[in-house]
């Protein structure tokens, strides 16, 4: 998306100097529609409304501009309006936090939001993310969908009153649970109130407040019958670490209804990628549960990774809870349990905060997702996916990597293995040179020959 604006000035810093960036496409934009009125020097408010919003969020553009009540909007309203919403620097009053400024606006006037209105928030927020151009199609999400009411639900047991939520008791939540919330909600406000025909776009990819947070497209799998939906691809980006979105693009690197139900095949397909991986499970009863996982999988006898790995639920609730943990993958250790773990201390069934077994067809959940009666759970798992989260760079060295090893086992197959004594080049070097073995030694021969078979 940025290609063509390969020659673009560098991106300035600081609030102030980034308003007086982006006031070059607000004012072409606003010129743009007000083209079709005499004078072109205000926009039919009705309008700007209705490219602000979409279907799942129909009123948004009336909630950023509720503020007037005016028939049409002139420049200067347009610009305060949009600067407001992105969090840039006017220069006339304080700017606000973005999640502080989207509470009040869907608040509506009110100091507190109550779970309805959290609810219409984080709806919205999945919405404009997914209709922000960053997927081919936008789907549709309900507002009853797992991941959203998890987080629904993860906010209000944040809380003291879940019918009087405070700015800092949401903005608190935002921080700890979900930091990118907005992140696709500003990147749409940047595409539809900036976005110009004579730049092509509303701003460069790398200009944009939302450079590096854009919601990755799945890539490997065909259909729509994947573990991973829209809205859980959403919610993960906006909770987990940044670390898992570098790449534009998750790459499915297994998958048990293609690949099949293996401890084997888990292996041959997820190792020697040497990049972030999500992981997630379904039981019979269709919970679904998952690890995001920020080193390479790997056999080993002890507990690995990094302070980015995660456990989380993606149903029937959403929920992340903010633990670090460790990964542990063994299948071959002799006084070692075998399976995979994570947790604090993932190294056994007992101890983990979940653990797979080895066959992958049964896991314990030992920590308390969302919506869950009790702590521990079994499940009966039916199905496993594991997503890369890397470059293209990881997914290509991983191929060479199977490639090269591909290659190597054939090699060693093509090796000639030594034939029989009686009929191989050693015999029949030994008669040319005159010297003749006993069929007492060539017997001795053949039977030591049969106890090593």
């Amino acid at each position: 998306m940025g290609a063509e604006q390969s020659t673009a000035a560098p991106k300035p810093s600081g609030a102030k100097a980034q308003a007086h960036y982006f006031l070059d496409h607000i004012r072409a934009r606003f010129e743009e529609l007000a083209q079709a009125r005499e004078p072109a020097d205000s926009v039919e408010r009705k309008l700007i409304v209705a490219i602000l919003s979409t279907p799942g969020a129909e009123d948004f553009g009336e909630l950023l501009f509720e503020h007037s009540d005016q028939q049409t909007v002139n420049v200067h309203e347009y610009t305060q309006a949009i600067f407001a919403a992105l969090g840039l620097d006017t220069g006339s009053k304080p700017v606000e936090p973005r999640c502080v400024y989207f509470f009040r606006a869907f608040c509506q006037g009110k100091d507190t939001m109550d779970d309805a209105g959290l609810r219409k928030l984080v709806h919205a927020a999945c919405t404009l993310a997914l209709a922000s151009g960053l997927v081919d199609s936008q789907p549709v999400v309900s507002d009853k969908n797992s991941s959203l009411q998890g987080l629904v639900a993860s906010a209000l047991a944040a809380v003291k009153d879940p019918t009087a939520i405070t700015a800092d008791e949401f903005r608190d939540w935002v921080v700890a649970t979900c930091p990118d919330l907005f992140c696709g909600m500003v990147r749409w406000i940047e595409l539809q109130a900036l976005s110009h025909s004579e730049a092509g776009s509303a701003v460069p990819e790398e200009h944009a407040w939302t450079a590096g947070h854009s919601l990755p497209v799945f890539d490997g799998h065909e259909g729509g019958d994947r573990l991973l939906d829209y809205a859980g691809l959403w919610a993960l980006t906006i909770s987990l670490p940044e670390l898992y979105k570098a790449s534009p693009v998750w790459t499915l690197l297994y998958c048990s209804r293609q690949h099949g139900m293996s401890f084997n095949r888990f292996q041959h397909h997820v190792g020697m990628y040497a990049g972030p991986t999500v992981l997630i499970l379904e039981d019979a009863a269709g919970h679904r549960f998952g690890a995001a996982v920020d080193c390479e999988w790997k056999e080993s006898d002890h507990p690995r990774g990094g302070e980015n790995c995660r456990v989380f639920t993606l149903a029937p609730l959403f929920n992340m809870p903010r633990k670090h943990i460790k990964v542990y993958e063994n299948s071959k250790g002799r006084h070692t349990a075998h399976g995979l773990g994570f947790g604090e201390d993932a190294s056994t069934a007992e101890t983990a905060m979940m653990w797979v077994e080895q066959d992958l067809q049964k896991a314990y959940v030992q920590y308390k997702p969302l919506g869950q009666p009790h702590a521990a759970t079994t499940i009966i798992v039916t199905s496993v996916e594991v997503w890369g989260c890397g470059s293209k760079d990881v997914s290509d060295k991983q191929r060479a990597e199977r490639i090269r090893d591909q290659r190597a086992a054939e090699l060693k197959q093509k090796t000639k293995r030594p034939g029989k004594w009686e009929s191989g080049e050693d015999r029949y070097l030994l008669d040319l040179a005159g010297v003749h073995v006993s069929e007492a030694r060539l017997d001795v021969g053949k039977e030591r020959a049969g106890r090593i078979d």
